[in-house]
């Protein structure tokens, strides 16, 4: 039998967002592989994300276990979807205006105005999903941890 041990010792991938100073500064960093809601920890560096990651492993892995919950396997390296970071969005002439000129006010590409705009869009998406995930919970939500 799989005990927390061997699922700690798995390599899952980690994804890591930097806060800007604006948002807080500090680091997030969570394994969406298995669930992005539920494996992240916050840190004010990246290792104290990462450490805090860890125990969030732990105490999750040790529920699981003791749920009899099945806790999936990293996929093999090289299985992850790979990105070029680019693709095409066809809009309006209006939008595309509108959006040239909201950059154009911001001081930056349209390019960067527009992604931006989409991480902030994200980023409120996975937020609200955190949160309606946790409030239909009746445990509340798990404890973020961050060195302190």
């Amino acid at each position: 039998m799989k005990d927390v041990e061997f699922y700690m010792s798995l390599n899952y991938p980690v994804e890591i967002r930097r806060f800007s100073e604006e948002e807080g500064g500090g680091y997030l960093a969570c394994i969406p592989y298995l669930g992005r809601w539920m494996f992240t920890a916050m840190g004010e560096t990246l290792e104290d994300a990462l450490q805090a990651l860890e125990e969030v492993k732990r105490d999750h892995f040790e529920r699981l276990l003791a749920e009899g919950k099945t806790i999936p396997l990293p996929p093999p390296v090289g299985e992850l979807e790979e990105y070029s970071g680019r693709f095409v969005v066809r809009i309006p002439r209006h939008l595309h205006r509108r959006l040239a000129e909201l950059a154009q006010q911001e001081g930056c590409s349209l390019n960067q105005y527009v992604t931006t705009l989409l991480a902030e869009a994200s980023a409120a998406d996975w937020l609200e999903k955190r949160l309606l995930h946790f409030a239909s919970d009746k445990s509340g939500l798990p404890p973020l941890r961050a060195k302190g």
